[in-house]
């Protein structure tokens, strides 16, 4: 594996390989050969794409090495195989020779070859597809560059990867120089991607005629379905999972499924994580079921680090409204309708611990945010809670946090990490300061970030962050500055700290001394606070409130709950017909209590002084206003002209109905007649399409192909149109049935882009002028009261970038 190893750091695809993401790699290869299951955390997560990397290289090597052929016994005739950079079909044996029969493909006078049973073992691979163009053979180059002088053609070896699509898109356009050529990773290690719908999907730049060496994918639930579906019978010999994602509550329950599945069908999996993301005692119910566990715990690079704890002291007045303020959280929190004000005023809260200096912005566009809700609520508290949060930001607060920060910061170069929703302003604060450096408390930690600071302060951090940052081992000297009113709770979140990395201890044998500098910060903060350290009776009520606490609200799975009931409530034609799936990286939360799940790249419209400005979705801030007009979707427009025209004869030859209407509106003309001519129920419809052996579909998803009143304009590809053309006898339907499907989609895209075009228009203009466009149905404006970073795969685009009417 050392030539593996050795095209991986000098190719560095991602930047430079460090000594400890080397380590890691090697720490890889090396447990590989025990052949069982374990779960592996590094310091951070920064080490993902190379190991997913390392995992396809192995694997392709492991191939291209093994020394297996093909047994012509077992192959049947008509069997593709690739022999000698040319496909040919397998004939069998010859009948006047002891050889066999192989017959070229893909040429004008084909060739048939009789060659020996050793010959074609030697050399030849099946494949599950073929290609006019001319095949070029990666894999030699690969073997070549690894020091073979011959190769095995079988795909013997495969493996699952579950990883986050975005690491994936990454991979997928690595490029090595293999025998002094450019190839990409896909080219001589057949990937393919299993999707929800349990289609095996071809990826770019990858050999799309070979069976697949590594199953990539992003869905779990996919992979336990492709399991059981197959009864454990697969030809994969391991499972990977990689990412700290699947262990975030809205993954886990699937985590511990595919365990469970992997345990019955004796399939060994690797879960590579980082440390943070096990730093919670319900994951060891996962950590548990693993025969081996291998975790950072320690660091040689940062044996003397000093992380110490200092409090920020705090005022009477501060405190007494601080009690107030509690009394109406208790009362909130007791509401199911209230949830959203909960939410608002417990960042706001947070949000003063992280002040510096006595104004701010972020906070007063806060207070505005939640006067306003509570007035829309008709809150007989409003007044009462508003000057409770004024009385608390007036306070003197975030002068102490600015001097404890200034006392414990050296000459050396400092990061001070603060809350996302306070990072721009604090920025502005110390613009002046070159020794400063202001990051989020969701800084992605890079292998780069190691050393590059001689302290790192963490102002008022949620339990997670100070996890993630403290059990990083990022700087020698790191400060966590807290307010001193939260000490009890805080005291109580250490012992749950220590307790978690003991444990950790335990599961992991390979350590000899326990010297993790967190356990050592903690038992000295312990020892130094002897007389205030929380007792261990506290009462089962009093550690809820602690836990509440101590626990930032899980935007990530209050979305993911949402976009699930909001799909379940979709037909399956909607669904289907926009079958396109995207990322989404912000959630959004309206003063109606409804959403918007924003993509990267998405817009929306906000309203300033009453003109429409297209925006980047990521660029939207609290108490902006978001304007929504609605127009008719394509398929409702599509509709009304299909009733338009009706089929007749006299529309069709009209010279402005395009070639492609003509196709669109024919087959589905041959379909709807067929339908209302038979009197055929949706139940027959399904029943006659099963027979024939189509693609299973519900009887409502038939219904819907059954009536001019709901039916769409595109199937999800030309199969159904091909099977309409068996139902109904049309041979055009069977023998062009693509030619058809091109037609709707060309149809359905025009339509879209006619709609796309309209709304574009809006961009600077009136209000008052755009909604006398007789094409909008109605319009809506709402104001936004939360924004938050979320990352939430294969989600369907039609939920995106637009309002919902679903609440969290």
């Amino acid at each position: 594996m050392d030539a593996v190893m050795q095209l991986l750091v000098s190719t560095s695809p991602f930047g430079y390989i460090s000594k400890n993401m080397k380590k890691i790699l090697n720490d890889f290869l090396a447990y590989e050969t025990l052949g069982k299951s374990y779960a592996y955390q590094y310091l951070n997560s920064c080490y993902y794409k190379e190991l997913t990397l390392l995992i396809c290289l192995m694997t392709s090597y492991k191939n291209i090495s093994n020394g297996k052929k093909i047994n012509i016994d077992n192959l049947n005739i008509g069997t593709k195989i690739l022999f000698q950079k040319e496909y040919y079909v397998f004939n069998g044996q010859d009948n006047e020779s002891e050889g066999y029969s192989l017959i070229q493909l893909h040429k004008k006078n084909p060739v048939t070859r009789i060659l020996k049973k050793d010959v074609i073992e030697a050399g030849a691979s099946v494949v599950s597809s073929t290609k006019r163009r001319k095949v070029v053979s990666v894999k030699e180059d690969f073997g070549k560059q690894l020091g073979l002088s011959s190769i095995s053609w079988t795909n013997e070896d495969s493996v699952i990867v579950i990883l986050e699509k975005k690491i994936l898109n990454k991979i997928m356009d690595v490029q090595f120089s293999l025998n002094g050529k450019s190839s990409y990773l896909g080219e001589f290690c057949a990937i393919k991607y299993l999707k929800e719908s349990m289609i095996l999907e071809q990826l770019p730049h990858s050999n799309s005629t070979e069976k697949p060496m590594v199953i990539f994918s992003s869905n779990m639930g996919a992979v336990i379905e492709y399991l059981d579906e197959n009864d454990g019978e697969i030809s994969e010999k391991r499972v990977y999972i990689i990412g700290d994602k699947w262990f975030e509550n809205g993954q886990f329950s699937n985590l511990l499924t595919l365990e469970d599945a992997c345990s019955d069908f004796n399939i060994p999996m690797t879960v590579f994580s980082s440390v943070p993301s096990i730093m919670d005692q319900s994951k060891f119910k996962f950590l548990k079921k693993m025969e081996k566990e291998f975790c950072w715990l320690e660091s040689e690079a940062f044996s003397e680090m000093d992380i110490s704890f200092k409090f920020v002291s705090s005022n009477k007045a501060f405190r007494n409204y601080l009690d107030k303020l509690d009394e109406y959280l208790e009362e909130i929190r007791e509401i199911h309708l209230l949830r959203y004000l909960d939410k608002l005023l417990k960042r706001f809260l947070k949000m003063n611990y992280s002040k510096i200096t006595g104004n701010s912005e972020s906070l007063e566009q806060q207070m505005i945010i939640i006067s306003e809700y509570m007035e829309k609520l008709n809150l007989e508290e409003t007044e009462e809670i508003a000057e409770i949060l004024y009385n608390i930001y007036c306070n003197r607060f975030g002068y102490q946090n600015k001097k404890i920060i200034d006392l414990v910061r050296n000459e050396d170069k400092c990061a001070l990490i603060v809350m996302d929703e306070m990072v721009e302003e604090t920025k502005e604060i110390y613009i002046n300061d070159d020794m400063i450096t202001v990051l989020p408390y969701s800084e992605a930690i890079f292998e780069d970030l190691y050393g590059a600071f001689g302290t790192i302060i963490l102002l008022s951090p949620y339990a997670k962050d100070r996890k993630k940052w403290l059990s990083s081992y990022v700087s020698n000297r790191i400060i966590v500055v807290f307010p001193d009113i939260q000490k009890k709770y805080f005291s109580y979140s250490l012992k749950k700290d220590k307790r978690i990395i003991q444990d950790l201890y335990k599961l992991d044998d390979s350590y000899f001394e326990r010297d993790s500098a967190y356990l050592k910060a903690i038992d000295k903060y312990f020892e130094k606070n002897k007389k205030e350290t929380i007792r261990t009776d506290n009462s089962s009520e009093e550690k809820l409130l602690f836990d509440e606490l101590d626990r930032e609200d899980n935007a990530q799975k209050s979305y993911s709950i949402l976009i699930d009931s909001l799909m379940k409530a979709v037909s399956e034609v909607e669904s289907e017909n926009e079958s396109q799936f995207v990322n989404v990286v912000r959630g959004i939360g309206l003063e109606s209590g409804r959403n918007l799940l924003g993509t990267e790249f998405g817009k929306i419209f906000i309203l300033q002084d009453n003109y429409c400005r297209k925006v980047d979705v990521s660029k939207i801030e609290i108490g902006q206003n978001i304007v929504e007009f609605e127009i008719p979707y394509s398929d409702s427009f599509y509709r009304t002209q299909f009733k338009k025209y009706n089929f007749k004869d006299e529309y069709l030859n009209l010279s402005n109905i395009t070639e492609n209407i003509k196709l669109d509106y024919f087959w589905k003309k041959i379909l709807l007649d067929y339908i209302e001519q038979g009197e055929v129920t949706s139940a027959q419809f399904k029943e006659r399409m099963d027979k024939l052996g189509a693609p299973y579909k519900t009887k409502s998803f038939y219904g819907s192909w059954s009536s001019i009143e709901k039916m769409p304009i595109l199937p999800r590809d030309s199969s159904f149109i091909y099977y309409i053309g068996i139902l109904t006898g049309n041979s055009k339907l069977i023998n062009e049935s693509d030619k058809y499907y091109s037609a709707s989609e060309k149809v359905k895209r025009n339509l879209n882009q006619e709609r796309d075009k309209l709304i574009d228009s809006f961009d600077g203009q009136n209000l008052d002028e755009i909604i006398k466009d007789e094409s909008i149905a109605s319009y809506s404006i709402d104001k936004v009261i939360l924004v938050e970073g979320i990352d939430i795969e294969d989600v369907p685009r039609y939920l995106t970038n637009k309002i919902l009417g679903g609440s969290r």
